[in-house]
């Protein structure tokens, strides 16, 4: 069974110029803040999870997947990503790994994730791994662990 049919199983949940800021030879167009407006409004109406969130340093790559850890007190970040439907598994494979049972899903084209050389760049990334057992049930969810050592 693949990593996206497992989340399957999880409870469910455009572009105007604005200033060029260029990084390492790649211009890069900062969301306006109605663009922000938009694209949070988009993600809850889209239900792409509350892990994704809108990209506001990259109008081309609009997609944020991120999880607040409240043990560690700082944000967790699992890439920007132009595709909504990648940034949704993503961040419910993410959701799913910090929380377990707890997490809720994003809507996602399992077909166009499969597919995508940003999710294969995410599993084969080594520094996934941790949050991919996790999520895959081969290890607790962060916060059981976290409250495992609490209880301690």
């Amino acid at each position: 069974m693949s990593l996206l049919n497992k989340m399957s199983a999880v409870q469910k949940i455009s572009s105007v110029v604005a200033k060029k800021v260029t990084i390492t030879g790649k211009v890069r167009v900062p969301m306006t803040t109605e663009q922000v407006v938009e694209a949070k409004a988009n993600i809850i109406k889209n239900n792409l999870g509350r892990s994704v969130a809108p990209n506001t340093f990259d109008v081309a790559v609009p997609f944020r997947v991120a999880v607040y850890n409240k043990g560690d007190q700082e944000f967790n970040n699992y890439g920007i990503y132009e595709s909504a439907d990648v940034a949704a598994a993503i961040g419910t494979i993410v959701s799913v790994g910090h929380f377990g049972e707890r997490a809720t899903a994003g809507t996602y084209d399992e077909s166009v994730v499969e597919a995508s050389a940003a999710y294969q760049a995410f599993l084969s990334d080594p520094q996934n791994a941790d949050i991919i057992a996790r999520a895959s049930g081969d290890k607790l969810c962060i916060t059981a662990e976290q409250r495992q050592a609490k209880a301690a």
